[in-house]
C-alpha cells in the first residue's frame, strides 16, 4: 500500500535472523473463520524459499493458477493461494510478543485506539502504550503523507545527547 511506513533497516534486520531456504512468510497476523493471513496494509514479506516455491508452482505452471482463490481480498486471497502449496503464514512479533507489523497507525497502536476489525480477527491480544510495539518494528499503515514525513524526521534525524 501507498499508506504503509516500512522502516527498512528493521525489515532487514528482522529478515537476517530468518531461514530464507524455510517456506514461510510473515506479517501482522488476523485470522479468517478457516486461516491465519497477513494483512496486506501492514505489508508482508516472503522467505525466498516460498518466494521460488510460489514462482514454480503457481506462475509457471496455468492449470494450478486455479489454487488461487480470488473471491477475497489481496491479503487473504494470497494465504489461500500459499497455504494451498504449503507455505504458512510465521509469528513476526519479538521476543517480549510485541508487534512488529502494525496495520494501523503508531498513534492508533500506542494509545490502543484499536478498530473492530483488530479486535475481532487479530491472532493475538493487542497492546497498547510502550507494550504495542516492538523496538524493532517493521511498518505501520494508514499513514497520510505528512505523518510518513514526520515519522521519517523522527527516525533519522532527532538523536538523543550523551548524558
Amino acid at each position: 500500500d501507498d499508506d504503509t511506513f516500512v522502516i527498512v533497516e528493521n525489515l532487514r534486520h528482522f529478515l537476517r535472523r530468518r531461514l530464507s531456504n524455510a517456506s514461510f512468510y510473515y506479517g501482522y497476523t488476523a485470522t479468517t473463520p478457516d486461516r491465519f493471513y497477513t494483512s496486506g496494509g501492514a505489508g508482508y514479506v516472503l522467505s525466498q524459499a516460498a518466494l521460488l516455491h510460489f514462482g514454480e508452482e503457481i506462475l509457471t505452471k496455468p492449470e494450478k493458477r486455479k489454487l488461487c482463490n480470488k473471491d477475497h481480498a489481496e491479503d487473504v486471497n494470497i494465504a489461500y493461494c500459499l497455504a494451498r502449496i504449503g507455505v504458512f503464514a510465521m509469528n513476526a512479533r519479538d521476543y517480549q510478543l510485541r508487534e512488529t507489523f502494525h496495520p494501523m497507525t503508531f498513534q492508533e497502536h500506542f494509545m490502543g485506539n484499536f478498530t473492530e476489525w483488530i479486535e475481532k480477527n487479530a491472532q493475538f491480544v493487542q497492546k497498547k502504550g510502550a507494550e504495542c510495539c516492538s523496538p524493532w518494528t517493521i511498518s505501520f499503515h494508514s499513514m497520510k503523507p505528512d505523518e510518513m514525513k514526520m515519522m521519517h524526521f523522527l527516525l533519522y534525524h532527532i538523536q538523543k545527547a550523551p548524558v
